[in-house]
C-alpha cells in the first residue's frame, strides 16, 4: 500500500490545503460530476460504478462519443489526475471523485486550512484499485463464465421492468419512477410497484402463456428484479433512496442486453411486437398510478421507437 502522501498526490492533493482552496475544489469536482451524469454526486461506491460509463476499457468508441457528448461545458480549473480536458469540458476522474470524498471530510474541520484523513485515503485507494481491477478483466471473465455455462438468462420480470422504465421514458433524475423507504409511503409503494409488475406480467405471458409470477413477490426498493440488469450492465441503471432510472447514455446497451435475452425466448419478430404492445396498453392502463406522483411521461411516439429500435436489435441477435 502507497504511504499517505503517495496516495494523495495520486488523487492530485496535497498534505494539507486552504480551507478557500478546499471549497473551490470540491465545487468544481462537483459541477464536474453534474455536468456529466446531470445529478449531484452521491454515495462513492455507487458514483464510482456509475464510472464505469466512461473508464471502461472494453467500452466501443462510438458509446464513448455518444457519452462524451453530453457532457457539459463547465469552464472548470481541474487538472489531471482529477479531470480529463475534452475540450472546453472537463470529464471527471474515478481519482477525482475520490478526491471529492476526501475533501468533503475534511472540509468539516475547522481552521484556515484543512488536512486529509490517511485511513479514509488509503481505503479510497483500495476502492479505486479493485474497481480498475473489475473492469479490466470483465471481458475475460465474462467470455469465461459463458464458456461454463455459468450466465444465466435474465429473468422475464427483470426484462418487463426496465422496458417500463424505457417506455416511461425514465431516463434522468427528473423522470424516474420514484422509490420510497421504509415506513415513508408504504401504500404509494405498494401501487406504484404493482403497476411496474403488472406491465411486466403482461409482456411475459404474452412471450410465454407459463409465465405468471406469484403477486407481490418483487419490489422496488429492494427486490432483485432492476438489480439483476445492474448485475449485467454496471452503471446502466441508477436505483436510490429517490427512484429509478437508465442513465440515458446507456439506453442503447439496455435495449441491446434486452434484444439479446429475448432473442431466445421470442420465436418470431411479430410474437416480440405483440409482447411489446401488451406491456405498453398494460401501462397505459396504470399510468393515473405514476401521474398520481407526477411521474407519468410515456410519449407514443417515442414508444413506438422504441419498439422498432428493440426488434431491429432483437433481429440482428436472432439472425
Amino acid at each position: 500500500m502507497n504511504s499517505g502522501i503517495a496516495v494523495l498526490d495520486d488523487f492530485g492533493l496535497p498534505q494539507r490545503v486552504a480551507a478557500s482552496r478546499g471549497r473551490e475544489l470540491a465545487d468544481a469536482l462537483e459541477s464536474s460530476w453534474r455536468s456529466a451524469f446531470g445529478y449531484e454526486p452521491r454515495n462513492w461506491l455507487g458514483d464510482l460504478e456509475a464510472l464505469k460509463i466512461f473508464y471502461d476499457p472494453v467500452a466501443t468508441g462510438k458509446r464513448l462519443r455518444e457519452a462524451l457528448s453530453k457532457v457539459e461545458e463547465t469552464g472548470s480549473p481541474l487538472t489531471p489526475p482529477m479531470a480529463i480536458s475534452v475540450g472546453d469540458r472537463h470529464l471527471i476522474t474515478p481519482e477525482g471523485r475520490a478526491a471529492l470524498e476526501l475533501l468533503r471530510e475534511s472540509l468539516k474541520q475547522k481552521g484556515s486550512d484543512v488536512g486529509f484523513d490517511p485511513a479514509l485515503a488509503a481505503q479510497l485507494q483500495a476502492d479505486l484499485l479493485e474497481a480498475y481491477r473489475s473492469w479490466s478483466r470483465h471481458r475475460l471473465l465474462s467470455v469465461v463464465d459463458l464458456l461454463g455455462g455459468g450466465a444465466k438468462p435474465l429473468q422475464m420480470p427483470a426484462m418487463g421492468s426496465v422496458l417500463v422504465l424505457l417506455v416511461n421514458r425514465s431516463d434522468s433524475r427528473p423522470r424516474a419512477i420514484p422509490r420510497f423507504r421504509g415506513d415513508d409511503n408504504p401504500r404509494a409503494q405498494e401501487q406504484i410497484d404493482a403497476a411496474v409488475f403488472a406491465c411486466a406480467d403482461a409482456f411475459a405471458s404474452t412471450l410465454n402463456r407459463q409465465s405468471r409470477r406469484k403477486p407481490g413477490k418483487e419490489r422496488l426498493i429492494s427486490g432483485w428484479t432492476l438489480h439483476e440488469i445492474t448485475r449485467r450492465l454496471p452503471g446502466a441503471l441508477i436505483i436510490d433512496d429517490a427512484g429509478v432510472y437508465v442513465v440515458a447514455a446507456r439506453k442503447a446497451e439496455v435495449i441491446d442486453l434486452l434484444a439479446k435475452e429475448l432473442a431466445q425466448r421470442a420465436r418470431t419478430g411479430r410474437q416480440l411486437e405483440e409482447a411489446f404492445d401488451a406491456l405498453v396498453s398494460e401501462f397505459r392502463l396504470r399510468g393515473p398510478v405514476l401521474a398520481a406522483h407526477q411521474s407519468l411521461f410515456e410519449r407514443p411516439g417515442d414508444t413506438e421507437n422504441l419498439k422498432e429500435r428493440l426488434v431491429a436489435a432483437w433481429r440482428e441477435h436472432a439472425a
